[in-house]
């Protein structure tokens, strides 16, 4: 299947986050793993779960992919609740 999101071999996707509501819902909160330990973690997560560049491709990483699958094939509805 096509990555649609993915034109001429470039991820067009932008993110733009904000954590203001973290800090307002939960003052003072502190994350305990700094972003390098999560980044090795995963990493060697990925690795253990052998993911190569044919699994990475399957629409069950893609998560509109994935929606757009059940709702061709008739096992969700309009509402995206499984039939």
């Amino acid at each position: 299947m096509k990555d649609r999101k993915i034109q001429d071999g470039v991820d067009k996707r932008t993110y733009r986050v904000s954590f203001d509501k973290i800090h307002e819902v939960l003052p003072g909160f502190e994350a305990k793993w700094p972003v390098e330990k999560g980044v090795k973690k995963l990493i060697k997560d990925l690795e253990r779960w052998k993911l190569n560049q044919e699994k990475f491709k399957q629409r069950d990483f893609y998560r509109l992919q994935q929606i757009e699958f059940l709702y061709e094939t008739g096992q969700i509805n309009d509402e995206l609740y499984f039939k």
